[in-house]
């Protein structure tokens, strides 16, 4: 368990190019404690084939923007990030107010860059975004996961597209299937929108939400 790693700049972090890491069994709690946009309870620093990240849990409480998983493109836009991303929760809590406080506090759930990755059978709440799918995510499959969306926020549930991206970025052939959306009753909520008004979707698959 890691629980509010103050000091840390990232709670796991994994060099760039090493492969076939398996993460499992791990809890992040408000960690690290730092609201950095950079920093994260796990960090794959690029070129990480075959991440196999599974029954994690990522909790955050403490009125900090705190990201939780992130697995970045090589600098070069080399696409061999792919990740397998299962049977994780990643929720923000805070005050045991069903994430009402969560607006404007809570950071990034899971943020994929990798060519084939699958998202599947995670327990999504409260996030902004709960996932984020970059442009070097081509393929993706996001399955069967639950998602939950804060009663007060207007963030999808899902973004494609980074930060600062260029005019015209495009994500490319992601497939959204057999995810359940609860909006608590938000009528603002959306379930999948851009990072920026950059970022553009092409021949992806809405199969169920």
């Amino acid at each position: 368990t890691l629980t509010d790693a103050g000091a840390a700049t990232q709670g796991i972090y994994i060099n760039p190019w090493v492969t076939t890491v398996e993460v499992d069994n791990n809890t992040f709690y408000d960690s690290p404690l730092s609201a950095s946009s950079t920093a994260f309870g796990l960090l794959a620093a690029g070129g990480n084939w075959d991440l196999n990240i599974h029954d994690n849990d990522c909790m955050v409480d403490n009125n900090t923007a705190i990201n939780c998983f992130h697995s970045l493109s090589a600098e070069s836009g080399d696409l061999n990030s792919q990740a397998r991303f299962y049977n994780n929760r990643v929720v923000c809590w805070t005050d045991s107010s069903l994430g009402e406080s969560c607006q404007g506090t809570s950071g990034v759930g899971i943020w994929l860059d990798g060519w084939g990755s699958v998202i599947q059978g995670n327990n999504l709440g409260f996030m902004q975004p709960d996932i984020r799918l970059g442009p070097y995510s081509m393929h993706t499959k996001v399955t069967s996961n639950y998602f939950e969306s804060s009663p007060t926020s207007s963030v999808p549930a899902v973004q494609f597209g980074n930060p600062g991206d260029a005019p015209s970025t495009y994500v490319d052939g992601l497939t959204f299937a057999d995810n359940n959306f609860d909006t608590q009753g938000n009528v603002a909520a959306s379930f999948l929108g851009p990072t920026t008004a950059n970022d553009l979707l092409t021949n992806t698959l809405i199969d169920g939400i």
